[in-house]
């Protein structure tokens, strides 16, 4: 079992300072949409970014144990927030990723091993809402 503990400050009018034990601090805000200050991460932003980088991670480890070299790995992931008769919540995020291998034989290899870290990545296994995952490879 793994515990991870954060901290979080409230430091003026919808900002607080978030943390974790031997990290810099983040400087969170309520999305300027909901009165939040512009320019500073949102707690939604930051659940998008953890499912957007475990799938990552969870993609360089496979591709490690795989014994794939990757030469380069690139997301872009959206989250999609709907008003619902119990509130606002996500209804899902996309994310499109785009590996970089450096021989065409390897891109039908590279693309499986995202599907591989997709169906075991703990973060966004753990949400209630879908994570829709397109991979593509490419030679570079």
């Amino acid at each position: 079992m793994w515990n991870f503990e954060t901290t979080l400050r409230w430091t003026s009018g919808t900002t607080g300072a978030a943390g974790c034990p031997g990290k810099p601090d983040v400087t969170v805000s309520a999305p300027p949409e909901f009165g939040g200050e512009a320019g500073r991460w949102t707690p939604e932003d930051l659940l998008v970014s953890a499912i957007e980088s475990c799938l990552m991670m969870t993609t360089l480890n496979v591709a490690q144990r795989q014994k794939l070299e990757l030469k380069g790995y690139a997301s872009k992931a959206t989250g999609r927030m709907e008003k619902t008769a119990e509130g606002l919540r996500f209804s899902g995020v996309e994310v499109a990723i785009e590996v970089t291998v450096s021989d065409p034989a390897l891109a039908d290899k590279a693309v499986k091993t995202v599907q591989i870290a997709e169906k075991y990545c703990p973060v966004s296994n753990g949400v209630k809402f879908p994570v829709h995952v397109v991979a593509t490879a490419k030679v570079g």
